[in-house]
């Protein structure tokens, strides 16, 4: 299952997150679809990325935007595990 995490641009800086229940191509389409838009359930957004916390090391597999340093270091190790070539 992946987990959508968002950080919403305006006064209030909110964030959220929600359990994604849709297969998981749906939900990666969607993504880039918002991430393309700058929009998450109709509000602009200043980061957003996706956790699959159904693997062991609870990897991020997306981000677009402004994201904590903590994520895009997940990220980028995820990145470096999955594109590593022998």
């Amino acid at each position: 299952m992946l987990l959508w995490c968002a950080a919403y641009a305006g006064s209030d800086r909110r964030t959220s997150s929600a359990r994604e229940t849709a297969p998981r191509a749906a939900v990666l389409k969607r993504f880039d679809d918002a991430a393309e838009l700058g929009m998450h359930d109709g509000c602009a957004v200043l980061g957003m990325w996706l956790i699959d916390d159904a693997t062991e090391q609870a990897d991020v597999i997306r981000v677009f935007g402004s994201v904590p340093a903590a994520i895009t270091a997940r990220h980028e190790a995820y990145l470096a595990r999955t594109t590593a070539t022998n």
